[in-house]
């Protein structure tokens, strides 16, 4: 599984870790912190996700992911507003019809 993320391309980075512990008796460069190569992994998490009506599994890492979850959220609420003030433009119409003002006198 490759460690780099499909939206940002966040991946592998290197860095150094120090484990400092007590020196043998004798001279202070032996007190000294040994210095070893570390890697710092992304946390990555796949995905699965339908996009134009193909299925497909995508690897994220959780900054995209909490991203891309509050895009889906505030979009199917959009969507829901548009559906409830259509409903209501609909019976805003009707009573404008039934209004007895709107009836022309002979």
């Amino acid at each position: 599984m490759a460690n780099r993320c499909d939206l940002c391309s966040k991946g592998k980075k290197f860095g150094l870790s120090h484990r400092h512990h007590r020196g043998v008796a004798g001279g202070q460069w032996k007190k000294r912190a040994q210095k070893t190569n570390k890697s710092f992994l992304p946390n990555i998490h796949s995905l699965k996700a339908e996009i134009g009506g193909v299925k497909s599994v995508w690897k994220l890492c959780t900054k995209c992911q909490r991203l891309i979850k509050e895009e889906i959220k505030n979009s199917v609420a959009k969507e829901a507003e548009k559906k409830s003030s259509a409903s209501v433009k609909k019976t805003e119409n009707s009573k404008k019809a039934i209004k007895p003002s709107a009836i022309a006198k002979p």
